[in-house]
């Protein structure tokens, strides 16, 4: 698959230039301070490499960037991967956000090459990393494209960090969306 054209903000003009070019929607921000050039549809596949441009060797795409992936919609503010602890990430940025946990290759969804934490295991992310408001609209989009929150509710790890406040938020949902 070939990628649409990315290209930092610095190469297309100075920063008024750009601002006034993504106002009237003739280029799209992406991640790190780069933008999408061109008409083109951003399907499911195309966003996932897209966000796999932007990440770091051996991550997998997680939390608001895989609903991003999932389900489109405005790209999220900071890229989130997960990363084995212990492994070498990039250096300090304010555009990506690591977090260093374990992923099962069960949690995971490859698409066109890059790694996706499911849509279940990316409803427990968003439920124990993301703040509540962020958290419930980002998995109800979700929910709405599939996620099975049944299950997700099961696949909340046991006594790690934030467990107690993903179990609590995905309850109170899950029996807000009937499930």
């Amino acid at each position: 698959m070939v990628l649409p054209l990315v290209c930092p903000g610095s190469r297309i003009g100075p920063a008024p230039i750009v601002h006034q070019l993504v106002q009237e929607r003739v280029i799209e921000p992406l991640f790190c301070e780069h933008y999408l050039i061109g008409d083109l549809a951003l399907s499911f596949a195309r966003r996932a490499r897209i966000a796999q441009f932007f990440a770091p060797p051996n991550a997998v795409l997680a939390a608001l960037t895989a609903t991003w992936v999932y389900v489109g919609g405005p790209v999220p503010a900071r890229l989130t991967v997960v990363l084995e602890p212990g492994s070498t990430g990039p250096r300090r940025s304010f555009a990506i956000r690591v977090v260093r946990t374990s992923v099962k290759s069960a949690d995971l969804t490859v698409v066109d090459g890059v790694p996706i934490t499911s849509m279940e295991r990316t409803v427990v992310d968003l439920a124990r990393w993301e703040p509540g408001r962020v958290a419930r609209e980002a998995i109800k989009k979700l929910v709405g494209a599939g996620a099975d929150m049944e299950r997700a509710i099961r696949m909340v790890p046991d006594k790690q960090r934030n467990s107690a406040r993903a179990r609590d938020l995905l309850g109170e949902l899950g029996r807000e969306l009937g499930n």
